[in-house]
């Protein structure tokens, strides 16, 4: 219907829109261009339909499964391609994760951190400290070793374990229960 083109390869991907779903993942055949182009990724119709994607040009929404998220605004130079933002909650995942990222693992100064418990009296500092310092181990800035007894989950008969993300919070309770 958008002409002809020809391709270099073919490629069968499967891949996530975790600003739409986190969950799930896609299967689809690809066909690979190496001539530059203003995309990574063109999904068609095909794909969009079999997906349950819709895109609402006029309330710039793209919407799966009642979630739904605004399209980023076309640049200002002529790549006019459209692009899902991130939502709320992969920002604050994304923020999380550069936080424990950017972390100081340093060991920490317990004579300091008590001075700076300025709520306390005297008398409640030195017990502070005098807990810190017990167990000054875990404040050394190393991360440790799990030195417990190993754990193990036993499964019903013919049981097979499964692991799956966490299901996503649709967007119209996001603001309910998502803090900024």
């Amino acid at each position: 219907m958008a002409g002809t083109f020809s391709t270099d390869s073919k490629y069968f991907a499967e891949f996530s829109l975790p600003e739409l779903n986190p969950t799930a993942t896609f299967k689809q055949k690809m066909y690979v261009v190496l001539k530059v182009s203003n995309y990574d990724v063109i999904l068609g119709r095909d794909f969009l339909q079999k997906a349950g994607i819709s895109l609402d040009f006029n309330n710039q929404l793209i919407t799966c499964n009642n979630v739904s998220t605004s399209m980023k605004k076309p640049k200002s130079t002529n790549n006019f391609n459209y692009a899902i933002e991130e939502s709320h909650v992969l920002q604050n995942d994304n923020l999380r994760l550069q936080h424990i990222l950017d972390a100081n693992y340093e060991k920490a100064n317990l004579n300091e951190i008590v001075q700076e418990c300025t709520h306390l009296n005297k008398i409640e500092k030195k017990g502070l400290y005098d807990l810190l310092s017990k167990f000054e181990q875990m404040f050394d800035g190393q991360l440790g070793l799990w030195t417990g007894k190993p754990y193990e989950i036993e499964l019903k008969a013919g049981a097979t374990p499964y692991h799956s993300r966490p299901f996503a919070l649709p967007k119209c309770y996001e603001k309910h229960y998502v803090k900024k």
